[in-house]
């Protein structure tokens, strides 16, 4: 079988590429984005439904369960030591209240933007939950192909046409999120050479930190027609 790349599969590259499994040509995500994963591959014709393996993540609930009883009984242990520790030790009310006046200083001079602290508060959310199910399938000659062509997507992708834009939007798709004010679209995570992609392409960007920030307008219009997650 000779593999051919067609807009469809460049689609499913860029998707692969952006949020790829160990195991196999596959990604891991939200129930959501697997679905658009499983049902782009069968439509593709690279895979077949009954050979796609899903994955759920381990239940978290009894290992919390353990951790927190663990946490109780060193805490239970902890109170007896300081109990027998600080017997009839008091703590001065005028050490108390300059605590409270520090604390409160301390608050009434946190100068951070309430945006800021919001965009903070929503990534330290979005960290701590457990990292979702894994779909994929196995499939060698269709892998050695996946691999050959982002090897080479620099010389692949350097047109402005549907297999860049299809290569694009799976990306997009992947790592890829619109800022707040709807004016702004970004790549949470982008190498070096798929920055290259971009600019070659004419796109305007700017790199912060691993964010790589592209005007929103001009990269729906190229590519916005072949999104599935944020359509």
């Amino acid at each position: 079988m000779k593999a051919k790349l067609t807009p469809k599969i460049a689609y499913l590259i860029g998707l692969w590429k952006a949020r790829r499994t160990k195991e196999g040509i596959g990604i891991g995500g939200n129930q959501k984005i697997c679905n658009i994963f499983i049902e782009h591959a069968i439509k593709a014709g690279v895979a077949q439904a009954d050979k796609i393996q899903i994955r759920e993540p381990e239940p978290e609930e009894k290992k919390e369960d353990d951790r927190q009883e663990g946490g109780l009984k060193a805490e239970v242990k902890t109170e007896e030591l300081e109990d027998k520790t600080e017997e009839n030790k008091e703590v001065p009310a005028v050490a108390i209240e300059k605590k409270e006046e520090i604390t409160e200083d301390v608050k009434n001079n946190d100068d951070t933007p309430a945006t800021a602290q919001e965009e903070k508060k929503e990534f330290q959310a979005e960290m701590r939950k457990p990292r979702t199910t894994k779909v994929f399938f196995y499939h060698s000659a269709y892998r050695a192909f996946f691999d050959d062509v982002v090897k080479n997507r620099l010389e692949r992708f350097k047109y402005k046409n549907e297999f860049a834009a299809q290569y694009l939007a799976g990306m997009f798709d992947g790592c890829g999120g619109v800022g707040k004010k709807e004016e702004i679209a970004y790549f949470s995570s982008l190498d070096k050479t798929d920055e290259m992609i971009l600019l070659r392409l004419n796109f305007r960007l700017k790199r912060m930190g691993k964010k790589v920030f592209v005007g929103k307008k001009e990269f729906f219009s190229f590519a916005g027609g072949y999104l599935k997650y944020f359509k």
